[in-house]
């Protein structure tokens, strides 16, 4: 699960709660808002300047890793012409340089996954902040009590919203942040 999955998994479990545990006669007075968080962040112009760095990152390592791979391809075939001249020793010596260079190889993948996860979370925190400081602001200037994600990943949140109960604040958030509207939000409403 990616850290964007994660914190908005969060986001909806301390909604929920939030909600569930309010006593019922501040539930009928409360207003609550909903937003397409995902929809704002990859809308934002910093969000392409992320992915580009991600992906150049991403382009460099895949290079990289294939230096490597091919230099196992390369120390196998030279392995394999000479097993027959080389001693059982030496055979042995090669078999373990070569086993020994294929599990550097998985090392150093999963090791460039984690440091490109971490990047990833180091560039898109400042987004998330700003972001949410846009929610808090339209919320706050609406007198929403509550603000729900529609959805986290692919997967909906907000199954249904009463439109004379609920405000969608997709798109107030999106001009507050400076967004053009490429894509309007489902169920917008408010």
């Amino acid at each position: 699960m990616t850290y964007l999955n994660r914190f908005f998994l969060l986001i909806a479990c301390v909604a929920f709660l939030a909600v569930g545990f309010a006593p019922a006669q501040a539930q009928t007075s409360a207003r609550i808002g909903f937003t397409d968080y995902e929809l704002i962040i990859v809308q934002m112009p910093q969000y392409r300047e992320v992915q580009t760095q991600l992906q150049t990152q991403a382009q460099q390592d895949q290079q990289e890793l294939a230096t490597m791979e091919q230099t196992i391809q390369e120390k196998f075939a030279d392995y394999q012409n000479q097993s027959g001249v080389l001693s059982a020793e030496a055979r042995q010596t090669r078999e373990e340089e070569i086993v020994q260079l294929q599990t550097d190889l998985q090392q150093e993948q999963q090791s460039r996954l984690q440091a490109l996860d971490r990047r990833q979370n180091e560039l898109l925190q400042p987004l998330f902040n700003e972001l949410q400081s846009a929610i808090d602001e339209v919320a706050a200037a609406r007198g929403l009590s509550l603000v729900l994600s529609t959805r986290v990943s692919t997967e909906p949140v907000i199954l249904f919203a009463d439109e004379e109960n609920t405000i969608d604040i997709t798109t107030e958030v999106m001009s507050k942040l400076g967004i053009s509207i490429t894509q309007s939000p489902a169920g917008s409403g408010g």
